[in-house]
């Protein structure tokens, strides 16, 4: 506003204004108009901001005061109710925190070249807990390669390092990054192809580790001590389910004893599968009476699954001590 009272812009004639970089009389107008009315703007900007603060400020206090009149007593009768009922105390977490696992005695094998198999049996005692974790075995200072490995609730099996460049009579077991998970309707309703139908670990376990073997044999070669023996076994796949890789340790048992240890590992299993596995053994076993083969596969982890349909491939896939 100039001092007659007049707009103070009144007297510019746009229309006269030229720009070479482009600049139109209508972006010139825009812009006068906005330094016009740039006070306005504020105070409408200030007054839509005090109105959204007082809004949300009053939802707060009426919460607030709300909840002081009226829930807060409820709230603390329905704690009171809770910790009075017993239901969470020390006998409540000492029931539900998994126990020790149960180990057996350490064995090893010589399995020639220099080299040592070490064996341990390991039992879980929990219902609901699964336990995984690193091992190695430690023999006069000296220690094994590190393996991972996990047990499933209420299960016993064996852990293995085969063919160590650790020479031992004896041995003892250690055990890294150890933790427990948890397994309970919720945990298995989320676990790979889960389904519907999930009731406990236990019918989950069976409906998809689930392998018969039959034909087992174990026998020299020769009969002149050549220390060379032949393996037969056959395994079905008795599930619905297809697993990229399955290992299977084999122990081979005199009057119940183990007297050594194998591994074999199976690619690509397919459900209802039935495969013939051949190979040959070196040592000195006298007579074995029994074979305990143990297959191993993380039903847990989807990454175990084969997401596609048709024929598994065979091979030998034979780990040995030597």
């Amino acid at each position: 506003m100039n001092k007659n009272g007049k707009n103070g812009n009144a007297g510019i004639d746009l229309s006269a204004y030229e720009d070479e970089t482009g600049l139109t009389e209508k972006k010139l107008d825009f812009g006068l108009w906005y330094l016009d009315h740039l006070n306005q703007i504020k105070k409408i900007l200030i007054v839509l901001l005090a109105a959204v603060s007082a809004f949300f400020w009053g939802r707060f206090f009426y919460t607030f005061i709300n909840y002081w009149l009226y829930d807060e007593a409820k709230d603390n009768a329905s704690l009171a109710q809770f910790y009075s009922s017993g239901a969470l105390n020390h006998a409540y977490f000492v029931a539900n925190q998994p126990t020790y696992l149960i180990f057996g005695t350490v064995k090893t094998f010589n399995s020639g070249s220099g080299k040592t198999d070490f064996l341990v049996s390991v039992s879980n005692p929990n219902p609901r807990h699964l336990a995984e974790f690193d091992y190695y075995f430690i023999s006069g200072g000296d220690r094994t390669e590190k393996e991972h490995s996990f047990i499933f609730p209420g299960d016993t099996k064996y852990l293995a390092v085969l063919g160590s460049k650790v020479s031992a009579s004896s041995g003892k077991l250690a055990l890294e990054n150890f933790s427990w998970k948890r397994l309970d309707q919720k945990t298995l309703s989320s676990a790979p192809f889960a389904g519907d139908n999930i009731s406990d670990w236990r019918s989950f376990e069976s409906e998809r580790l689930n392998f018969i073997f039959s034909d087992r044999s174990f026998e020299p070669v020769s009969e002149g001590g050549s220390g060379l023996n032949r393996l037969r076994f056959t395994f079905y796949n008795d599930s619905a389910y297809n697993f990229w890789e399955v290992r299977f340790l084999i122990l081979a048992m005199r009057m119940g004893d183990v007297h050594g240890a194998n591994r074999y590992v199976a690619p690509e299993v397919m459900s209802g599968e039935k495969r013939d596995v051949e190979f040959f053994w070196p040592g000195f076993f006298g007579r074995i009476d029994n074979l305990f083969i143990q297959p191993e596969v993380n039903i847990l982890d989807r990454d175990a699954y084969l997401k596609y349909e048709g024929e598994g491939s065979g091979g030998s896939g034979v780990e040995t001590g030597e």
